[in-house]
């Protein structure tokens, strides 16, 4: 008798156990949404995707221009988030999130500056756009005729330089023309006056930024909880899927605390482009 009461003494308390441990697992995100659970922040977009799935688990697909833009999810119900702060150690919030290999805006590869080196496709017109109006290399003109009164180089006829002038467009004691180089040249291979662009002044290149990182925002009804942004190349991954795992110890804002509840999960990335989110649950 006393035997059979253990048995179920200890079924009772693993029961109990399986109970504490489910209540304190919320999953948030596990494939499926409305339409109402779903909208933009800022000019995002964020929808169910027909295309992408983790598994039999339909991501979400989160279109973003920066980290201002993109999508949030709304809880069907707020949760309470009050046991998750009591041990915020040991309390998670969990993502599985992939970001697809993608050109970055305009059609360039990763990090190529605008301005910098042209494709294949385009060399010609580049080339043709470097060169001083009526010039090609060298001081020639079209159909290869030169300059009135010069040969390559910068020479008179005769062998002699023009004046103050030495080979390769030096001047006496071995200086250059302001903004050349040898051979008449701009830094960058171009022919022409300052600036360097054979255009009128000149043009700075600028970085175009490819998307590599997605940032998380919490919106409590107290609230929002800033989770952080999180580099794909520093996660770890599985089958491309990265794992993002965010100790409630490390949300920062004034939407957390005792009492405070869940209401919606703000997924964004740090550039243009679109990535997939296949979970968001709670763990404790």
């Amino acid at each position: 008798m006393r035997k059979y009461m253990a048995v179920t003494l200890m079924l009772c308390a693993a029961m109990l156990l399986v109970t504490i441990a489910c209540a304190a697992n919320l999953a948030i995100y596990t494939g499926k949404a409305t339409s109402n659970q779903l909208g933009s922040w800022g000019n995002g977009k964020v929808a169910v995707s027909t295309e992408v799935k983790k598994g039999t688990t339909s991501a979400l697909e989160i279109n973003t221009r920066g980290y201002s833009e993109g999508g949030y999810f709304m809880l069907s119900a707020a949760a309470d988030l009050s046991e998750y702060f009591t041990m915020p150690t040991k309390s998670f919030l969990n993502l599985q999130v992939k970001i697809p290999a993608q050109a970055a805006p305009g059609g360039g590869g990763g990090g190529r500056r605008r301005g910098a080196t042209p494709a294949a496709n385009d060399w010609q017109s580049n080339y043709a756009q470097m060169q001083m109006p009526g010039m090609q290399p060298g001081g020639m003109q079209p159909g290869g005729m030169m300059m009135p009164g010069m040969q390559p180089g910068g020479m008179q006829p005769g062998g002699m330089m023009m004046p103050g002038m030495q080979p390769g467009g030096m001047q006496p004691g071995g200086m250059m023309m302001p903004g050349m180089q040898p051979g008449g040249m701009q830094p960058g291979g171009m022919m022409g006056g300052p600036g360097g662009s054979g255009t009128r002044g000149s043009r700075t290149p600028t970085i175009v930024r490819v998307l590599d990182a997605v940032r998380v925002l919490l919106i409590t009804d107290k609230g929002q909880l800033d989770a952080g942004s999180f580099k794909m190349e520093d996660l770890k991954k599985t089958d491309d899927w990265a794992e993002i795992s965010i100790p409630f110890s490390a949300l920062k804002g004034k939407g957390g605390g005792s009492g405070a509840k869940l209401e919606a999960v703000v997924l964004t990335g740090n550039a243009e482009g679109k990535f997939y989110v296949a979970k968001i649950e709670l763990v404790k």
